[in-house]
């Protein structure tokens, strides 16, 4: 009897001998037995960057420089790596006979890539806020992780007359979702977990706040995990709601209260409202700043116009007792804005004028100096 043992050892690659890293190469051991007496295999494979080899039918993981059992036939197998570039990988067979073969090749894993569009430069306003999106699509690597970061490369700042000047925060992600995230201007955050997946492409939502009625240029940086940057500039024109001053603040007072323990101050004035045509008011609004700043605080909203009477057609509002140093060097100054039905008519007084009285008593004396605000 014969003891005849032999065998052929090949491989193919059905798509190429490249791929973007993290993604599967794909690979065809073929044993092909050739003598005449009944044969076993194994085989192993070394590299130098230790990619993963492993079985396209259970991704079981193949080790690293160790001989497993396999059949005679076509071996199905995928390798990935996470190291960009060229890698040499060598395939090893052995038979029961002992009789060793390899296969010395190379792989070449490349950069992924995607791109970061817009269907449109969509950039809109929201109140005194701005909307903008775009879209993560085109990935060489599905499920990738991704920052971004924004500078500002012009500004012209419109700061709302009714709120707290503050700098623009840029969010990412649905603001009514629970995946927002912050982001500081000129510093890459993690926004992977705030992106919303539409049709294969990766959207992103950003919310940049008190920025709405500004214009400006912003660029939009976005980095996947293999640091491959791409960009996009948007502009916002942002249109400043028609604000008209009108003087329909009647008088100011500001009366000091000094006291054993504590001074205070106690503002009071009076008010008509403005006649607008085919419009009713819908928000009767009060804010304050110290003379010295423009870090107005909301201190009334409401539908209804306060301590307004329909007979004299005018109204009072008081704000007091307020603590204050003497020296009384610093005091409070107070803007309205009235909004109509129309939507689009807010009347705006900017409060720089006062009647000063002099000290006023506790008790019936500030009583009278509030409601002598219409006289």
């Amino acid at each position: 009897m014969t003891n005849d043992y032999n065998y052929n050892f090949t491989l193919e690659l059905p798509n190429g001998d490249s791929q973007f890293v993290s993604n599967d190469l794909e690979i065809n051991l073929k044993i092909e037995n050739t003598g005449q007496s009944q044969n076993n295999f194994k085989i192993k494979y070394i590299s130098e960057f230790n990619g993963k080899l492993s079985f396209q039918n259970t991704n079981e993981e193949i080790p690293f420089n160790e001989y497993i059992n396999v059949p005679a036939g076509i071996i199905n197998l995928n390798y990935s790596s996470e190291i960009i570039g060229q890698q040499n990988v060598t395939f090893y067979c052995i038979d029961d006979s002992g009789n060793e073969r390899l296969i010395a090749t190379s792989f070449n894993f490349l950069s992924p890539s995607f791109d970061l569009t817009q269907t449109s430069n969509y950039s809109t306003t929201n109140g005194n806020n701005v909307l903008h999106e775009m879209f993560i699509e085109n990935e060489n690597i599905v499920n990738d992780n991704y920052q971004l970061k924004y500078e500002i490369l012009s500004m012209n700042w419109i700061q709302d007359p009714a709120v707290t000047q503050t700098s623009p925060t840029l969010i990412s992600g649905n603001l009514f979702g629970n995946n927002t995230v912050a982001i500081p201007l000129n510093t890459y955050i993690d926004i992977t977990n705030s992106l919303t997946l539409i049709n294969n492409k990766s959207k992103i939502n950003l919310f940049l706040s008190y920025a709405g009625y500004s214009q400006f240029r912003i660029k939009i940086t976005v980095k996947n995990s293999y640091n491959i940057e791409e960009n996009l500039i948007f502009e916002h024109n942002g249109v400043f709601p028609q604000y008209n001053t009108i003087d329909f603040l009647l008088r100011y007072k500001r009366g000091y209260s000094i006291g054993s323990n504590n001074n205070y101050v106690t503002y009071t004035f009076c008010y008509t409202l403005p006649n607008v045509s085919g419009a009713t008011l819908t928000n009767f609004k009060i804010v304050k700043a110290l003379n010295n700043t423009n870090n107005y605080i909301s201190v009334y909203s409401n539908s209804t116009a306060p301590n307004y009477n329909q007979n004299t057609l005018k109204g009072t509002y008081s704000d007091g007792f307020i603590p204050q140093a003497s020296p009384f060097v610093e005091y409070y100054k107070y803007r309205i804005l009235l909004t109509y039905s129309n939507g689009a008519i807010y009347w705006v007084d900017k409060g720089v004028n006062y009647d000063v009285d002099t000290q006023i008593g506790f008790g019936s004396a500030i009583t009278n100096f509030i409601n002598s605000a219409c006289n």
